[in-house]
């Protein structure tokens, strides 16, 4: 059965995954920013983060999408 995605749990570190439950894994960018000296003025820049998501998948979906990640 297919979760809606209000009702899945989302971890934010691979070790936190209880045993046995299936996730898919998300890469995101995540927005860092920095402020960058200059002699005349500042400006500010952004710098995007690598960061993996691990959004929880019922076993049905796991099974469906793992020869076809980009069905998830």
């Amino acid at each position: 059965m297919v979760q809606p995605p209000s009702e899945r749990q989302i971890f934010f570190e691979r070790d936190h995954l209880p045993e046995g439950m299936k996730a898919l894994v998300i890469r995101v960018k995540v927005p860092r920013l920095y402020l960058i000296a200059d002699t005349h003025a500042h400006e500010q820049t952004t710098i995007f983060d690598d960061r993996m998501v691990y959004v929880e998948i019922s076993p049905d979906e796991w099974l469906r999408t793992k020869d076809d990640p980009a069905a998830a």
